[in-house]
């Protein structure tokens, strides 16, 4: 198959060589005939680094490490709920610890401003509709204009929001998990019907992506593009998110956004 593939500087091009990409970490647990298993998908932390250095080995093209945001993923191999391993936190330190190839962290482009306006309701949470990857984005607001946004792949879950309030949102080790590394939050600004927010991602180097969006009214907005690095990568997106209320909202103390 590569022998048919265009090569350019030493990377497969063509069209079929960026439509299907999944890098994946997972650590899995069976108990009882049950199989759990979570994991996390990152297209540059560990798709690109593993196979592309494999080919170094082989001496043979890469694949061109795409501008993906990595997500969590979860999957419930049985009808049982998973929820113990989940909030141990040596367990999600190991996931961290795993991800963080280096501590140097990218400093933020936007400014932290307080958030006054009613354009969006922030008592509560927004999560999006499945997208095109199979992941739902959560999202949380606050007054003095911090944010926290991550995908989910979540897989076997029938209760969706159950799960994010449950396993997420009220698991305090994730939370301030998050808030130390920094991974998955950050600030934001409306301005008029126009959402921006900007989130550190975990990678060789945690560096911001920004995320514009359309505000559709005070309980939804649309995700419509994610701006990966410094050049100006962009992920495109139509992804509705809606509104609901929550209380209490995860703790957003933290010493990286001032």
């Amino acid at each position: 198959m590569g022998s048919k593939m265009e090569r350019e500087n030493r990377i497969y091009g063509g069209p079929n060589t960026i439509k299907y990409r999944l890098g994946a970490i997972y650590l899995a647990y069976n108990k009882d005939k049950h199989n759990y298993r979570v994991g996390y998908n990152s297209e540059e932390n560990i798709r690109g680094p593993i196979q592309n250095g494999f080919h170094n080995i082989a001496g043979v093209s890469h694949f061109r490490v795409l501008p993906q945001v990595g997500s969590f993923l979860w999957r419930l191999l049985h009808t049982k709920p998973f929820y113990s391993m989940l909030t141990k936190p040596n367990f999600w330190i190991a996931i961290l610890l795993c991800f963080s190839c280096t501590k140097k962290v990218e400093e933020l482009s936007m400014n932290k401003s307080s958030y006054h306006g009613s354009e969006l309701r922030i008592d509560g949470y927004y999560y999006s509709e499945l997208s095109s990857d199979n992941s739902v984005g959560v999202a949380v607001f606050y007054r003095d204009g911090v944010c926290i946004h991550l995908f989910l792949g979540i897989s076997g879950t029938s209760d969706t929001l159950n799960f994010i309030e449950k396993e997420i949102l009220l698991n305090r080790n994730l939370i301030s998990s998050l808030w130390a590394e920094p991974t998955e939050v950050g600030v934001f600004e409306i301005n008029g019907q126009a959402l921006e927010f900007e989130c550190w991602q975990a990678g060789r180097t945690i560096r911001p992506f920004k995320f514009n969006c359309s505000i559709r009214n005070d309980t939804t907005f649309y995700l419509k593009n994610v701006i990966t690095d410094s050049e100006g990568s962009t992920i495109q997106y139509n992804l509705p998110y809606h509104f609901k209320k929550f209380e209490p909202k995860p703790d957003s103390t933290n010493t990286f956004i001032k």
